[in-house]
């Protein structure tokens, strides 16, 4: 399943997120169901190794809830698109390119843009924790029983 649309379709989408579910005064979604996708949906899943997911996005680290990140990416090769934001700032970012080669770029375009438009918001650089992917050494026992040949 996914979402396809122009990026001006996208970009409605956000606002209708930012603006609790609403969009062109019509009631789109439920603004608990936008509270709800925004929420951690897999705290304490020892095999996501501390990467948190909202239902549809999945969430940056950051210091503080004002801060949180979500974002989704997609591929439908050669097309790439990414959507971030800040829900708490109203923020968001809407990437789509049409290259073989853009993929990891766009994500990186994205956070660096999303950075500018807090920065400009607020007045005040973003400070961004980056992700450490290593796996903790407590983990690495159950990891071992996945151990194998899948096919």
């Amino acid at each position: 399943a996914g979402m396809s649309g122009s990026a001006k379709d996208i970009g409605n989408f956000l606002r209708m997120l930012f603006a609790g579910g609403k969009f062109q005064g019509r009631s789109i979604l439920k603004e608990s169901s936008i509270r709800e996708s925004f929420r951690v949906q897999n705290r304490n899943i020892i095999f996501d190794l501390g990467i948190e997911i909202a239902l549809p996005f999945w969430i940056s680290e950051n210091p503080s809830e004002s801060l949180k990140r979500l974002g989704h990416g997609g591929d439908i090769p050669p097309f790439h698109a990414v959507i971030l934001m800040i829900p708490a700032q109203k923020l968001g970012v809407v990437l789509m390119t049409n290259t073989s080669s853009s993929s990891f770029y766009l994500q990186e375009a994205a956070e660096d843009i999303l950075d500018i438009l807090y920065e400009n918001k607020n007045g005040e650089p973003i400070l961004r924790t980056k992700r450490n992917f290593q796996v903790q050494k407590d983990l690495l026992p159950a990891l071992e029983t996945w151990t194998g040949r899948y096919v």
